[in-house]
C-alpha cells in the first residue's frame, strides 16, 4: 500500500525518463615519464613533499613540508627559484601541507595555521589567520582551491569553508561523520568549471560532490579491490575538461569523469602519494612523501568504448535534512565540534528541502526524531529539558530551544536527526548529518602556546570560557619592572578591547576579550629587545566575580643570542673588504658593531670606520647590520675607508664585537653580545719575472699580487741607455698586476744588467714618490719632506739605488719590490765549484749562449802570483752544456782563479775556488752571513734511489747590508736535470720577489739582490731533480757558499747537505723516543704506556711558548687543551708546539695480558694515530674503518704544512697503499660512525 506521502515518491519516479544504451570505457593508463628530487635540503631535494600545483606557464611549484619552503621548477624538473624559512613571521613557513594559484597566479600556501600569499616569485603579498576558534577562523586549514568566480573553498577544521577573495568567510558546510556531507579525515578539495565542490574524505575512502553552497550531489567509495579502488585519497586536480584526477595512498594517478567513472590510471603502484596536479600539456605531477620525490606521468593508452545499459535511476528528489547545534541566544553561531560551558544555552537547528509538505497539515507532515548520544553512552531524545521526538519536516527551519545544560554531564556529545521507523524514509540513508560538541563543567580557562619565548618573538593564549562573553585579561604587576619591559597586546586583533583595569596602568598590557560562539578567544602578546627576561603570569578573570572565576598561566622570556663571524681567514690587509656576519635573536632589527685593538681612542670600542669612540645607547655612534627574517645579518667592512676618512690602523690583532643594544664593552654585561678576533697588517707586495735574462725581441712580463687594494703599482726599470721610470699598472679586483714589455721594445736592448723596483702604496693608497714635475726627476707628494732628485743622468745601478733611497725616506710609507735582469746573447756562466781536497779530481760544468761545437778556452791560475797552472779548451754540447776535469795533482794546494772564455775573447767569466789539505793548510772557518732555519726533503734522504725524482724545500736567512759591494751566495747541486725555483721575502711590510726560476746546476743571489733596508731577507728556496747514479762520489743535495766582492770563497761558509743514493729500503722501525721538532708537532702515542708515565706530563721537557697541548673531540667540533693529568692513549693524534728539537722517552706497559687499543669514529675529522713499531699502508691500517672513512692527510713537521691527502681506494699521489708511520697524527674524515682497531701492540 501507498503510505501518507507515498504518492510524491510515485509522482518523482514517473518524472524519469526512459534513456538509450550509452558508452561505457575500458580503463586507459598513465605511464610514469620521470622523476624529480630525492631526500635533502639542497635546492630539487625534498624532505616529504605534499602540495603541488602548475601555473599558465607550464611552471611546477611543490610544497617542501619539513624544508618549511615553496620550491619552483620548470615542467622539465629544473630548479628555478625557492622561498620561506622556519617561522611564524610573515614569509616564514612552518609545515606548509597544500598549495594552489589563483587567476592572477598568486600562490597561496596552506600553513599550520595560516594562509599566506605570495606573488610567482615567492614575494609575500598578504595573508589569512592565524588559527582561532571562531567559525571565521582557519583552524588547521589542509588544503585551498578557487572557483571560476574567485571565491576560495578551504579544507580546515573537518569541513569546508568558502571565503570570498578577500578572506571573508561565506558558508561551511561538513561534520564528522560518515554519511552523505560528513567527513572523516577531508586532506584536499577542487573545484570544476560549472562551481562543483569535489573533497577527498580520506578515512572513508571516498570523494564527494557538492554544489558551491555545500549541497549534497554525489559521491564515489572505494569498490574493494577493483580498478577504482578508492584507498585513503590524499590528493585531487581537475583539467580544462571537467575530469577529476585522485592520488591515492597506493596509486599515483586515478583519472573519473565528472560522474565518478574510471577512465585512466597509473600502470605503477607507488606507496604514500600525497598530492596531484595537471600540466597544460596533460602532464600529471604526483609529489610522494615516502621516497621524497616528485612523479610525472602521461597517458599512455586512451579508454576503449564497449557499450553497456542504462542504469536504473534514482528519484529525482532526495529528503535532505541538516541538523546543527547553535547559541540560543544569537541563533547563528555554530557551536559544533566545540566546547561550551553547563551555562551556555544551545539550540538545535534544523534545515530541509522538503517545501511540498508545508500546504499539509502538520499531522500529516513527515516528523524527525534527535537522537542525543550521551558522555556515558546512552541514547536519549529528551535534552535540556526540551522533547527531540515528532519535529515536523516541511521546508521551514525549525529550531528545538532553549536546551539548558545545567545539569549536563560533563563531557562530549553527539546528536543526529532521524526519521522514525513509522516514515517511508526510514532507513533509506535520509538520516541528517552528525553534529559533535562538548559540555564543560569549569567555565574559565586560560592556556598559552609556549611555555617560553625568545625575545623578539611573540606567543598566543587561547581563553575558553562561556559563549559571547567578556573577560578581563592582563599581566600580573613585577615589582620593579617598568612598561616598556612586559610583553604587550598586539593592537587591532579580533575580539579584544582596550583595557579597563589599573593593575599595570596601561591600555598595552592588559585587555577586555569577548569569546566567540565555541566560548574561546586568542590573544597575541608581543616581545622585543627591552622586555625582561623572567616569567610572567598572564591572568583572566570574570569581571563580575573576578576572586572566584579566574585562571593564570605563566610563560617565560628569554634572551636571545647573538654571533658573528668574518669571511676569508682570519688575517687581512689594510684596504681589504671584509665581511662580517651571523645571527641575532634577540632583537628582530639590528646588531650594533664596535671594534677594540691597539692604540684606538677609546679602549672601550670604537667605530669601524671612524675610528671614533662608542657612546653607549646612540645608535648613531656605532656600525649597524639589520637583522634580517631568518635571524641573520651581515656588514661589509671595507678597510680602505679608514684611510680616506683620516684614520690609520697600526699592524696587530683586532677584536670586533657584534652587541644586541648600542653598548660598549664596559657594559656588555647588560645585553647579549659576541666578539670574533681578526689580524690587521699592512698591505704586501710580491713580485715575479719571466727570467733572470732576456734575449733581445721576447716578451718580457713582470707580475705580482698587491694587497690592500691599491688602485694601481708603479714599475721603474733602468738600463743601459733605458729609463722607464713610474709607470702606473692597475691592478685588479683580485690583487693581481702585470706589466709585459713586448718583444717589440726588447729589440733595442742592448748587453747590460737592468734594474727593476715595483712600487706600492700602502694604506693611504698615494705613490709618495713619482716622476715629475720635471722628466727625468723623482718628486715625493707634498708634506713628505723629500727633495726632488735628477735620475735621468746617473748610471743605471745609481739611479737605482737613489730610487731606493727616496722610497725609504722617513715621511714615506710605500713599499718595493727589486730585482734585475740581464740581457746577453753570448753569455758563458760556469756552475759553482765548492773547496776541493788535495789528491782529487772534479768536474768544472757550465752553459753558454754560443751554438754547440763552439770551442771555449779555459785557463786556471794561482790566485797568489798570477801564475797559469792549467790551460785547454772545451767544446760547447748540444743545448749549450760543457763540462772538463781537473786533477788537483796537477795544480796543487792553494786558491785559484777559473775563467773561460768565447772565442773572439769579447765574453768570458771567471769564479775562484780552493784546494786545500786538512792536514798540511787547514783553512780557519770564520763564519757566514747566512743562516739556514730550516731544510725538509721528499722522499727522504734515506730512501732515494738513482733515477728517484726528488723535491727539496729550503728557507734561508741573510742579513746584509742594503745597497750592495759586499757580495753573493752561490748554489749548486749534485741532481741531473736540476730546477730551481726560489722567493725573496722581505721584513715587514713584507714585500715579495719571485719565484724565480733557474735550470743550470747552479746559480748566484748578489748583493743588489739581497739587500734591503730592513737587513731581514729570506730566500725560500725549492729544488727538484733526478739522483744521480749511484756511483756518483759524495753527491751533494745543495751547496751553498757565500762569495765576497772579488768572488773568493768565505772560508768555513759552506752549507752542505750530501746524500748517498740507495734502494727503496722500508723505513726503520719505530724506536721508544718522540721526536718534536720547531713549531707545531702531530703526534700519537704508538703502544699503551706504563703506568705512571701515561699522562700529558711526559711533554712538560717541551718548550710549548705558552701553547697548550691539544686534542680535538670531533661530536663537538671543538679543541680541548690536555692537562698534566691526561691520561694518553693510542690511535689519537695530540697537537703540541715546540721552540726546538726536543726528544721524549717513551716508557710502554710490559703488563700482560695486555688487549690491543681500539678507539670509537664519529663522522667528521677525527684526529688519529696507527699503533706497532713500524709503518704499513694506509689501505691495511684504517682496514677497520674502510666503510666510512673517505680522506686522510698527514702533517710535514718540517715545512708545518699538511701533506697530500690518502684516498680510500685512490690512485696516483693519493693512493692508499701509501704508508702511515707509528707516532704521527693524522686527520681523518669519517662519513658514519665507525671503529679503528690496533695494528700492533
Amino acid at each position: 500500500m501507498i503510505r501518507k506521502y507515498g504518492l510524491f515518491v510515485v509522482v518523482s519516479l514517473l518524472a524519469v525518463l526512459a534513456c538509450p544504451p550509452v558508452l561505457a570505457s575500458a580503463v586507459g593508463e598513465y605511464e610514469l615519464v620521470a622523476t624529480w628530487g630525492s631526500l635533502g635540503e639542497d635546492d630539487g631535494r625534498f624532505n616529504n613533499p605534499t602540495g603541488i600545483a602548475v601555473d599558465a606557464g607550464g611552471n611546477v611549484y611543490v610544497a617542501d613540508y619539513y624544508n618549511h619552503r615553496i620550491q619552483k621548477f620548470d615542467s622539465s624538473g629544473t630548479f628555478l627559484l625557492t622561498w620561506g624559512s622556519s617561522g611564524s613571521g610573515d614569509g616564514e613557513l612552518y609545515h606548509p601541507d597544500n598549495i594552489a594559484l589563483d587567476a592572477d597566479g598568486n600562490v597561496y600556501v596552506v600553513d599550520i595555521s595560516r594562509i599566506q600569499i605570495f606573488d610567482n616569485n615567492g614575494a609575500f603579498l598578504k595573508r589569512w589567520g592565524p588559527y582561532d576558534a571562531g567559525e571565521e577562523q582557519l583552524q588547521y586549514p589542509r588544503s585551498i582551491a578557487f572557483g571560476a568566480d574567485g571565491n576560495a573553498y578551504v579544507v580546515t577544521g573537518g569541513r569546508i569553508k568558502k571565503f570570498d577573495s578577500e578572506g571573508n568567510l561565506l558558508t561551511a558546510w561538513g561534520a564528522l561523520g560518515t554519511y552523505d556531507g560528513e567527513f572523516n579525515n577531508p586532506v584536499d578539495v577542487a573545484v570544476d568549471g560549472a562551481g562543483n565542490v569535489y573533497v577527498a574524505d580520506c578515512y572513508n575512502n571516498r570523494i564527494q560532490k557538492f554544489s558551491s553552497t555545500g549541497v549534497f550531489l554525489q559521491k564515489w567509495v572505494s569498490q574493494g579491490y577493483g580498478e577504482g579502488r578508492l584507498q585513503q585519497p590524499n590528493g585531487l586536480a581537475i583539467d580544462t575538461d571537467g575530469n577529476i584526477y585522485a592520488a591515492t595512498w597506493d596509486r599515483p594517478v586515478l583519472k573519473f569523469d565528472s560522474s565518478g567513472n574510471l577512465l585512466a590510471k597509473a600502470t605503477d603502484t607507488f606507496y604514500d602519494s600525497k598530492n596531484i596536479a595537471v600540466g597544460a600539456d596533460s602532464a600529471i605531477y604526483v609529489t610522494n612523501s615516502r621516497d621524497d620525490c616528485v612523479r610525472v606521468f602521461k597517458q599512455s593508452s586512451a579508454p576503449t568504448p564497449t557499450l553497456t545499459p542504462t542504469p536504473t535511476l534514482t528519484p529525482t528528489l532526495t529528503p535532505n535534512v541538516v541538523l546543527d547545534i547553535v547559541l540560543n541566544n544569537s541563533r547563528a553561531d555554530s557551536v559544533s565540534g566545540r566546547s561550551v560551558s553547563c551555562g551556555t544555552p544551545l539550540a538545535f537547528k534544523l534545515t530541509n528541502n522538503l517545501n511540498g509538505f508545508s500546504n499539509l497539515d502538520v499531522t500529516t507532515q513527515p516528523a524527525i526524531k534527535i537522537d542525543v548520544t550521551l558522555p556515558n553512552g546512552g541514547v536519549t531524545n529528551q535534552f535540556g529539558g526540551v522533547d527531540l521526538t515528532a519535529i515536523s519536516m516541511n521546508g521551514t527551519t525549525v529550531y528545538m530551544a532553549p536546551l539548558n545544560l545545567a545539569d549536563a554531564l560533563a563531557g562530549t556529545y553527539t546528536a543526529q536527526a532521524k526519521w522514525p521507523s513509522t516514515s517511508d524514509f526510514y532507513g533509506k540513508g535520509f538520516d541528517s548529518n552528525t553534529v559533535i560538541f562538548e559540555v564543560r563543567t569549569r567555565s574559565l580557562a586560560i592556556e598559552s602556546n609556549k611555555d617560553s619565548v625568545v625575545r623578539g618573538n611573540s606567543f598566543t593564549v587561547t581563553i575558553t570560557g562561556e559563549s559571547k562573553m567578556t573577560y578581563d585579561l592582563y599581566i600580573k604587576d613585577v615589582d620593579g619592572l617598568v612598561e616598556g619591559q612586559y610583553p604587550w597586546i598586539l593592537d587591532g586583533q579580533n575580539g579584544v578591547g582596550k583595557g579597563a583595569l589599573v593593575f599595570i596602568k596601561t591600555e598595552l598590557i592588559n585587555a577586555t576579550v569577548e569569546t566567540n560562539a565555541g566560548g574561546m578567544r586568542s590573544v597575541q602578546f608581543n616581545t622585543d629587545q627591552g622586555t625582561d627576561n623572567r616569567s610572567f603570569t598572564i591572568r583572566v578573570e570574570n569581571r563580575v566575580t573576578p576572586d572566584i572565576d579566574y585562571d593564570e598561566v605563566k610563560v617565560r622570556v628569554d634572551k636571545g643570542s647573538v654571533t658573528i663571524t668574518s669571511s676569508g681567514t682570519g688575517t687581512y690587509s689594510v684596504g681589504e673588504g671584509i665581511t662580517l656576519s651571523g645571527t641575532c635573536t634577540d632583537n628582530n632589527t639590528k646588531v650594533h658593531l664596535f671594534m677594540t685593538g691597539p692604540n684606538l681612542a677609546s679602549s672601550n670600542g670604537v667605530n669601524l670606520l671612524t675610528l671614533t669612540a662608542v657612546e653607549n645607547n646612540n645608535t648613531a655612534t656605532f656600525n649597524t647590520a639589520d637583522v634580517k627574517s631568518d635571524d641573520s645579518w651581515s656588514f661589509k667592512w671595507d678597510t680602505g675607508d679608514i684611510s680616506i676618512l683620516g684614520g690609520a690602523l697600526d699592524s696587530g690583532g683586532y677584536t670586533i664585537y657584534a652587541v644586541s643594544k648600542p653598548l660598549d664593552k664596559s657594559r656588555l654585561s647588560e645585553t647579549e653580545y659576541a666578539a670574533t678576533s681578526i689580524q690587521l697588517q699592512p698591505p704586501t707586495l710580491t713580485a715575479r719575472t719571466s727570467g733572470t735574462t732576456l734575449t733581445p725581441g721576447n716578451d718580457y712580463w713582470i707580475r705580482g699580487v698587491a694587497t690592500g687594494d691599491p688602485d694601481a703599482v708603479q714599475i721603474w726599470i733602468f738600463g743601459p741607455n733605458y729609463y722607464k721610470l713610474g709607470v702606473p699598472v692597475m691592478v685588479e679586483a683580485d690583487g693581481s698586476f702585470e706589466c709585459i714589455l713586448t718583444g717589440a721594445e726588447t729589440s733595442g736592448l742592448v748587453k747590460g744588467q737592468y734594474y727593476v723596483v715595483v712600487q706600492h702604496p700602502m694604506m693611504n693608497n698615494v705613490l709618495d714618490i713619482f716622476e715629475g714635475p720635471t722628466p727625468g726627476w723623482i718628486s715625493g707628494t707634498a708634506g713628505s719632506g723629500f727633495t726632488p732628485v735628477r735620475i735621468s743622468g746617473l748610471r743605471a745601478s745609481d739611479a737605482a739605488t737613489a730610487l731606493i733611497y727616496a722610497i725609504d725616506s722617513p715621511n714615506i710609507d710605500d713599499t718595493y719590490a727589486k730585482f734585475f735582469f740581464s740581457v746577453d746573447t753570448s753569455r758563458i756562466w760556469i756552475d759553482g765549484i765548492c773547496d776541493q781536497t788535495y789528491g782529487e779530481t772534479f768536474t768544472v760544468t757550465g752553459t753558454t749562449g754560443y751554438p754547440a761545437g763552439t770551442t771555449l778556452a779555459y785557463q786556471i791560475s794561482a790566485n797568489e802570483d798570477g801564475t797559469n797552472v792549467l790551460s785547454d779548451e772545451v767544446i760547447v754540447a748540444d743545448g749549450g752544456g760543457w763540462s772538463f776535469e781537473v786533477d788537483t795533482t796537477v795544480i796543487g794546494p792553494g786558491a785559484y782563479s777559473l775563467r773561460v772564455t768565447s772565442p773572439d775573447g769579447q765574453t768570458s767569466m771567471t769564479v775562484l775556488f780552493d784546494v786545500y789539505d786538512d792536514v798540511i793548510h787547514p783553512i780557519s772557518p770564520v763564519g757566514a752571513s747566512y743562516r739556514v732555519e730550516r731544510t725538509s726533503v721528499n722522499p727522504s734522504l734515506d730512501v732515494l734511489s738513482s733515477g728517484d725524482r726528488v723535491m727539496l724545500d729550503s728557507t734561508i736567512e741573510c742579513r746584509w747590508p742594503s745597497y750592495g759591494g759586499y757580495g753573493y751566495l752561490e748554489f749548486s747541486t749534485d741532481l741531473q736535470d736540476p730546477v730551481w725555483s726560489y722567493t725573496l721575502e722581505v721584513g715587514e711590510p713584507r714585500t715579495s720577489v719571485g719565484p724565480m726560476t733557474e735550470s743550470s746546476k747552479s746559480f748566484v743571489l748578489s748583493d743588489w739582490e739581497l739587500g734591503y733596508r730592513s737587513g731581514d731577507v729570506h730566500v725560500l728556496l725549492s729544488l727538484a731533480g733526478t739522483v744521480p747514479d749511484s756511483g756518483t762520489a759524495n753527491p751533494a743535495l745543495l751547496r751553498i757558499l757565500e762569495r765576497d766582492r772579488d768572488s773568493k770563497i768565505i772560508p768555513g761558509s759552506e752549507y752542505r747537505l750530501g746524500f748517498t743514493p740507495a734502494g727503496n729500503d722500508p723505513t726503520s722501525p719505530f724506536d721508544d723516543t718522540l721526536t718534536f721538532h720547531p713549531g707545531w708537532n702531530f703526534v700519537s702515542i704508538p703502544r699503551l704506556l706504563a703506568t705512571g708515565n701515561d699522562t700529558a706530563s711526559i711533554f712538560t721537557p717541551i718548550d710549548t711558548a705558552g701553547h697548550s697541548a691539544l686534542r680535538y673531540d670531533t661530536a663537538s667540533r671543538a679543541w680541548g687543551a690536555l692537562t698534566p693529568d691526561d691520561l694518553l692513549v693510542p690511535l689519537e693524534g695530540i697537537w703540541v708546539y715546540s721552540t726546538g728539537s726536543v726528544t721524549v722517552p717513551l716508557a710502554f706497559s710490559t703488563d700482560l695480558p695486555l688487549p690491543p687499543a681500539e678507539r670509537s669514529l664519529t663522522p667528521g675529522w677525527n684526529a688519529v694515530g696507527i699503533t706497532g713499531t713500524a709503518s704499513l699502508s694506509a689501505r691495511d691500517a684504517l682496514l677497520s674503518a674502510s666503510g666510512g672513512w673517505t680522506t686522510l692527510i698527514g702533517f710535514d713537521v718540517g715545512t708545518q704544512a699538511f701533506e697530500k691527502a690518502v684516498i680510500n681506494g685512490g690512485s696516483g699521489d693519493y693512493t692508499d697503499s701509501r704508508p702511515l708511520y707509528p707516532g704521527r697524527g693524522y686527520w681523518l674524515y669519517m662519513t658514519k660512525a665507525g671503529n679503528l682497531c690496533a695494528t700492533g701492540v
